[in-house]
């Protein structure tokens, strides 16, 4: 923990930064968010009774829209060094479906460019669901995921139902979802499902490869209990991963120049043959 101290012009009281966010490069508590329409990295961090911006990210893409407002609190880190807040900063940031004022002391030698701390957790109503690694705000107004940031450069958010649902038991259904994330570039991208469904509803939902139209699509939902489910409309199902369509590799055609010198054919037989044999073990019916 970081212990701030007050000097001779401040009459706040006592604040701390977690040491977090100053040394710990590698936290899995970072969600996606958009300051004054610039985004970014926050790390979510109960340890922090105050949220905090680094300098680099405020004099990168703040300084000509923002204006610093004078500021005299005084930090000292986990090592002993003693950081001066240079001022603090009230923006609008996003998170998600929510749009909200926050106001942000910015340090200089931040290894993490935005912490949000216990004031806005507090304001925002926040809860951390450990369980599928997500960060809930405004009592499920809106719910983000949580990551180590190695996906930033892919936009991923949540999808959602739009209306409430009734899966027949045994019974395998496409039922229409959607997304309130105003950020995806792409409208191409993965449909992964929910983990916490399964030990909560019983269902299982496939991973598609699908398109977002008007922020709206489809997802695939096997129930194989033996009982109808109900899902309210606005659940978390599944979560999307855009796909950057210049990334995607072109069609393979006859005239596709083969990388790869292994015989296909002979492996492609092989193959066969063992996957037929496990099949008839099976008692699978090729009779057609």
């Amino acid at each position: 923990m970081c212990r701030s101290k007050q000097n001779k012009f401040s009459a706040q009281p006592t604040k701390f930064i977690s040491a977090t966010g100053l040394n710990n490069t590698k936290a899995s508590n970072l969600i996606k968010i958009r300051v004054a329409n610039h985004f970014g990295m926050a790390m979510v961090d109960s340890g922090a009774t105050i949220s905090a911006i680094s300098a680099d990210f405020y004099y990168a893409n703040l300084q000509k829209t923002v204006p610093l407002e004078k500021a005299y609190l005084l930090a000292t880190g986990a090592s002993g060094a003693t950081l001066r807040a240079i001022g603090q900063i009230h923006v609008t940031i996003e998170i998600g479906r929510l749009s909200m004022e926050q106001t942000f002391q910015v340090f200089e030698n931040f290894r993490h460019s935005i912490i949000l701390g216990l004031d806005f957790l507090d304001q925002q109503k926040a809860r951390l669901n450990f369980d599928d690694k997500t960060l809930v705000l405004q009592s499920g107004i809106t719910e983000v995921p949580l990551t180590n940031g190695e996906n930033y450069d892919n936009s991923i958010c949540f999808i959602s139902l739009i209306n409430d649902e009734v899966i027949p038991s045994r019974s395998e259904v496409i039922i229409p979802v959607q997304t309130f994330d105003k950020s995806i570039k792409s409208k191409i991208g993965i449909i992964e499902p929910n983990p916490a469904l399964v030990g909560k509803q019983n269902i299982v939902g496939a991973t598609c490869l699908v398109q977002i139209r008007n922020n709206k699509s489809f997802l695939q939902v096997l129930n194989p209990t033996n009982a109808k489910v109900r899902l309210s409309k606005h659940t978390k199902i599944s979560k999307f991963s855009e796909i950057i369509e210049n990334s995607i590799s072109s069609e393979i055609t006859d005239d596709t120049i083969q990388i790869n010198s292994i015989d296909k054919g002979t492996q492609n037989n092989n193959n066969e043959a063992k996957y037929i044999e496990i099949a008839k073990s099976l008692n699978f019916n090729f009779s057609n």
